[in-house]
C-alpha cells in the first residue's frame, strides 16, 4: 500500500459525521492513514475525538497534520477553544499536543480511560 511519503499532500474526507460532530480521515488511494473528529461540547467549545494514525504511518508528521486540520475545521464550525482527553500512555500524543500549544486543564468529562486533559484557545491561531 502507499506510504504517506509517497502522497504529495493528504487528501481530506470530512463527509462522516458521528453523534452532534464532523469526523475527518487522512485517506489514500486504497488506504486509510488516519482520522479523527471534532464534537460540541457548548457553543464556544469543540471536542477532539478519536484522533488516530495508522501505526505503519506514524513518525511521518500525519499527526500534528490531523491536528492542525481538526483545529482549522473547528474554527470553521465557530469554536474558538478545542479540549481533548488522552490516555497516559500515549505519551508521544501528549508531547505533540503541548508542542502544539495545548495546556492541562481540568477533568471535563468523565471518560474511564482518560488520565489527562487539556485545552487550546483557538483565537490565538495565526
Amino acid at each position: 500500500s502507499p506510504t504517506a511519503r509517497a502522497l504529495p499532500s493528504a487528501i481530506w474526507s470530512s463527509a462522516s459525521c458521528f453523534g452532534s460532530g464532523v469526523e475527518s480521515q487522512i485517506v489514500g488511494p486504497e488506504h486509510h492513514f488516519g482520522c479523527g473528529g471534532i464534537q460540541r461540547i457548548d457553543a464556544t467549545t469543540g471536542e477532539i475525538k478519536h484522533m488516530w494514525i495508522h501505526t505503519d504511518q506514524r513518525g511521518l508528521g500525519l499527526g500534528r497534520r490531523l491536528l492542525d486540520h481538526l483545529e482549522s475545521v473547528a474554527g470553521r464550525l465557530g469554536y474558538s477553544r478545542v479540549v481533548l482527553d488522552t490516555n497516559a500512555t500515549l505519551t508521544v500524543a501528549i508531547a505533540m499536543y503541548e508542542r502544539a500549544g495545548y495546556d492541562e486543564i481540568e477533568r471535563y468529562n468523565d471518560n474511564p480511560y482518560a488520565h489527562g486533559w487539556f485545552g487550546k484557545d483557538l483565537s490565538a491561531r495565526s
